[in-house]
């Protein structure tokens, strides 16, 4: 018998960013990254911000992780930026499939088909995910 809880035991970790180290954990539903698919190319910077950061918290593991990441994402100073962002969360997807991510044409920036987001953005306004 293959015993699949054995395997999703165990499925948290953690990362550092912005000198904070936060727990994630990785037992979220697919959903959460399949949402990300309904912005589309003409999506505007902010609302593909708020995507980027409703996903993330979404990986982490409790209101304490989810208030200080708050916190971080509203300093000024030693500001966490989009590639920031975009690098966390391609990260934590593939953390999550655990497979890389794929790279999205070229052509269009913001999240590719899988979830993952491309930083490859000539323009905030022509952001899409």
């Amino acid at each position: 018998m293959h015993d699949f809880d054995a395997e999703r035991q165990g499925r948290s970790g953690e990362f550092r960013i912005g000198g904070e180290v936060f727990s994630y954990r990785l037992g979220i539903r697919p959903e959460v990254l399949a949402e990300s698919e309904q912005v589309t190319e003409g999506t505007g910077t902010l609302e593909v911000l708020k995507v980027i950061d409703s996903t993330i918290m979404r990986f982490l593991s409790d209101e304490d992780n989810r208030s200080r990441w708050r916190e971080l994402r509203e300093r000024e100073e030693d500001a966490v930026t989009f590639v920031d962002l975009t690098n966390l969360l391609n990260w934590l997807t593939q953390e999550q499939t655990g497979r890389p991510p794929t790279s999205p044409e070229p052509s269009s920036p913001g999240l590719s088909g899988n979830g993952t987001v491309s930083t490859d953005v000539s323009s905030p306004e022509q952001v899409a995910l």
